[in-house]
């Protein structure tokens, strides 16, 4: 939708249909993830990008990444997400869930 004067997306959206198989490599175990939403995504030149969302999207979190335990979400409803430069998450949920998807497949 927009860029930066140097040519990279400065301004993209994102929407579904799509579906994600997500499986655990240990042990074979894995299930289907509506991630249709849709998305409004701001790739800053510091490297750092803002989501604003809506409707259901995966997301992951490391071990001290942001404001969620690591693992990772189906998060649905309407919110934002905050990436860092340095890869630092943090979810602001106006209105939905984060449904952790690690228990469907361990």
């Amino acid at each position: 939708m927009d860029t930066h004067p140097d040519g990279r997306p400065r301004l993209v959206a994102y929407k579904g249909p799509l579906v994600l198989r997500i499986t655990n490599t240990n042990t074979g175990a894995s299930t289907d993830v509506d991630a249709s939403g849709s998305a409004l995504v701001e790739y800053r030149t510091d490297g750092s990008q803002m989501w604003r969302a809506r409707g259901p999207v995966p997301a992951g979190w490391a071990e001290n990444g942001g404001n969620m335990p690591r693992g990772l979400y189906r998060l649905d409803g309407v919110y934002s997400l905050e990436i860092a430069a340095s890869g630092t998450k943090t979810l602001s949920m106006e209105h939905g869930t984060a449904e952790p998807l690690c228990p469907l497949i361990a």
